[in-house]
């Protein structure tokens, strides 16, 4: 009975720490924040409201990127890779590579445009791009070259290693969620003319700063 008691305990104990790790996870935390701002559209956009949330339309301000693992166009992207490792009876995956890169891009919600300086900024990007590599699979040529650009291989001693692959991309036409404090400045893009002789129509610029952190996510999640 002690022991169905104690084995009983040490569940719940893993349970709740693996609960509270996934909640004070650093992409929970991000999308915590990023809920918790306003949602506003451009057009209403407050310079000095402080954390403000964005929600629009990606759109290039320069030739997009190419992501590592599916060759994808993309403004942002990130890729990993996580090697499973045996302990005893059970086992675990741990990150081998993380590659992220990004570049500046616009954001069209319909009532306006933000320019968002991605420099700096934290992301929460969906990983849905997913390969694995292992016993009775080889990694295919485009995989096995992006290991080897970052010092590793998909084989051990003898046999394959147990790799899995994950990429996320933002690219143009996918809805955003952008998160942090901006300034207004003239757009030199505008579509419309301006409403009066001397004012100028204007773009929203955000960017993260030392005192305030920019987030970016395609997350579901943060969208409402």
């Amino acid at each position: 009975m002690l022991m169905s008691y104690l084995l009983l305990f040490i569940g719940v104990f893993v349970i709740v720490v693996v609960a509270i790790s996934v909640y004070f996870s650093r992409d929970n935390r991000i999308k915590r924040a990023m809920r918790e701002a306003r949602l506003v559209s451009i057009d209403a956009f407050d310079e000095t409201a402080g954390m403000t949330r964005l929600l629009g339309t990606l759109r290039y301000t320069e030739p997009p990127l190419t992501a590592p693992l599916t060759g994808r166009q993309c403004a942002l992207y990130v890729a990993v890779v996580e090697e499973y490792r045996s302990s005893g009876r059970s086992g675990s995956w741990h990150e081998v590579i993380r590659e992220e890169a990004g570049q500046d891009f616009v954001l069209d919600d319909g009532s306006g445009t933000a320019l968002i300086r991605h420099r700096g900024a934290d992301t929460v990007i969906v990983k849905d791009a997913h390969f694995r590599s292992g016993t009775f699979k080889d990694a295919t040529p485009g995989l096995e070259a992006f290991l080897a650009r970052h010092g590793e291989s998909s084989t051990g001693m003898i046999f394959n290693r147990a790799l899995r692959y994950r990429e996320g991309i933002l690219e143009a036409g996918e809805q955003v969620a952008v998160c942090g404090r901006g300034v207004r400045e003239p757009d030199p893009d505008a579509r419309t003319p301006s409403p009066g002789y001397r004012e100028m129509a204007t773009r929203v610029v955000m960017k993260p700063s030392l005192d305030f952190p920019l987030y970016v996510s395609d997350d579901p999640d943060v969208f409402n």
